[in-house]
């Protein structure tokens, strides 16, 4: 018994200890051996990378929106002859004294002396002395959109050029939806559309405009078929007729996506200035627009770009009606000046 228990003791001692065993020689290492860890991190950075770029690449080819001037430019490849800044024109309160005949979005005539008044200054004198408008004795005034500006840029150019001194006619080319007449606050007995009739002569069918070397030749009544006006043979001879008899001749035409019009007239005119109001989701049209007037073999001077404040007191649409009528609403509240 007692040698028993001896040897119970001898096995309890055994378990306490550690046994080892020498499996191979240490060697020196050849090649240092990498951490998987850092090598996940550097992998996911990458990829992480690779996912970005090309989200962001996604992101810029759905993005229809002009940020700035220069976007503009490198998508239209046409120069910025000038850029027309924001201005609150409130409307003519009724009843309370004589009302001004000139429109208050005509700055160039109210306040020639404005900000506003030496931007188009600018844009005279870029169209005078740039080699694609330095000849241009007839100018066409377009826009992709309606409530691009149009009418208010064509107004005030002619407004500008006039105060230069030279002998500029106005003319509305817009027959669906004329506008000069208001602006300058004339009331013609005829118009454009008369002298092409053959009821009126076009000595009769100018107005003055109230503005010294400016005069107007207004829409007149609306006709039914517009495009067809502005394409008959009497069109094209009027064009050549006022070339001759007045320095500067500027057509102001509907928005190039609208309708047909400008299409029309844009082959009669020496250069076309594009209007451009840099708006949310206004790229593709705007690339349309300038793709349509280089189609028909027009020459584009450049882009006026208009000032992108928001204002929502005048809501300006073009739609077909029963024949080739159109729909607009106006709201409440200020006119913006560059919505006309």
């Amino acid at each position: 018994v007692v040698v028993d228990r001896l040897r119970e003791i001898n096995l309890i001692k055994d378990y306490g200890g550690f046994l080892t065993e020498v499996l191979a020689p240490v060697q020196k290492a050849e090649k240092p051996s990498w951490p998987v860890l850092p090598l996940v991190l550097a992998l996911g950075g990458v990829c992480g990378l690779l996912f970005g770029s090309g989200l962001a690449y996604l992101v810029e080819l759905s993005d229809k929106t002009f940020r700035s001037p220069d976007e503009l430019h490198h998508a239209l490849r046409l120069p910025i002859m000038a850029h027309v800044p924001g201005a609150a024109i409130k409307r003519r309160r009724r009843g309370r004294g004589a009302e001004p005949a000139i429109d208050p979005s005509i700055i160039a005539a109210h306040r020639p002396s404005s900000r506003f008044a030496e931007v188009f200054r600018g844009l005279r004198t870029a169209l005078c002395f740039s080699a694609s408008g330095a000849k241009c004795r007839v100018i066409q005034i377009t826009s992709a959109n309606p409530r691009d500006g149009k009418t208010t840029v064509a107004a005030n150019l002619a407004v500008s050029f006039a105060q230069s001194g030279k002998r500029v006619l106005l003319v509305d080319g817009d027959l669906r939806r004329p506008r000069i007449d208001a602006v300058f606050g004339v009331q013609p007995e005829a118009g454009m559309v008369e002298v092409l009739a053959g009821e009126s002569e076009l000595v009769d069918a100018v107005t003055a405009s109230g503005v010294e070397n400016l005069w107007l030749l207004p829409c007149g009544r609306q006709p039914a078929n517009p495009a067809e006006v502005l394409s008959s043979p009497e069109f094209e001879q009027l064009i050549g007729i006022v070339r001759e008899q007045y320095e500067l001749v500027i057509i102001d035409s509907p928005p190039v996506l609208a309708v047909s019009d400008p299409a029309v007239i844009a082959p009669r005119a020496d250069g076309v200035l594009l209007t451009v109001r840099i708006t949310k989701h206004g790229r593709p049209e705007v690339v349309q627009a300038r793709q349509i007037l280089a189609g028909i073999g027009s020459k584009l001077l450049g882009v006026v770009v208009n000032s992108s404040d928001k204002g929502h007191g005048f809501n300006y649409g073009y739609g077909y009606g029963g024949s080739y009528g159109y729909g607009y609403a106006y709201g409440n509240g200020n006119d913006d000046m560059n919505k006309q």
